[in-house]
């Protein structure tokens, strides 16, 4: 008898240790990448109230003022920029051509935010804010947070990321002050 009794506890404790081994190895902490992170952000002062400016900042409107802007649309409800509202753009060089942008944060004449998904590379969470200065000028506040997710994303931002962000933030300032002032695009050439 005495020998069945510890057959059974010793039975009992492995089966124990045993559940809680399984537990314990699905217990795991992530595996962590390090992706660095690049924050970069500028003040354009427009000479128009933030009621006109606010709905150019939509994929589809982008194509009255934005040079070379094209896009492709996968999901609106409207048909223009709303919150949820997914399209992708084919710019850059090949290794990310394809870049989705994904609206979340829509608020009218506010702020419009894009979580930008560049394949392998990085996300961007890129937006403006608006905000009225007088009655014939505002303030658009341009903001990138980008995070590199591969070591090639943390090089690209280091090296290039910062110029590619100031350079497309000069032409949307150019070719949106162009359009405000002539009501047509800048010419390229410009």
């Amino acid at each position: 008898m005495k020998n069945i009794l510890i057959i059974m506890i010793m039975g009992t404790f492995l089966t124990l240790n045993a559940q809680e081994s399984k537990e314990n190895r699905l217990i795991k902490s992530p595996k962590w990448k390090n992706g660095e992170r690049f924050i970069y952000k500028r003040e354009i002062v427009l000479k128009s109230t933030k009621e006109i400016v606010f709905p150019l900042l939509c994929p589809v409107r982008e194509y009255e003022w934005f040079n070379d802007w094209k896009c492709t649309m996968i999901f609106s409800e409207s048909g223009v920029a709303e919150n949820n509202n997914i399209f992708y753009v084919n710019m850059g060089f090949p290794l990310f051509k394809k870049q989705v942008f994904h609206v979340v944060k829509y608020e009218p004449n506010v702020n419009i935010t894009f979580l930008i998904f560049i394949n392998g590379v990085a996300t961007i969470l890129f937006g403006a804010d608006l905000e009225q200065l007088s009655s014939d000028s505002c303030r658009m506040t341009v903001f990138y947070e980008a995070t590199g997710i591969s070591r090639f994303g943390n090089f690209f931002l280091r090296n290039i990321g910062k110029k590619e962000m100031e350079t497309n933030t000069n032409n949307i300032e150019n070719d949106l002050v162009y359009w405000l002032e002539n009501n047509k695009k800048r010419p390229k050439n410009k």
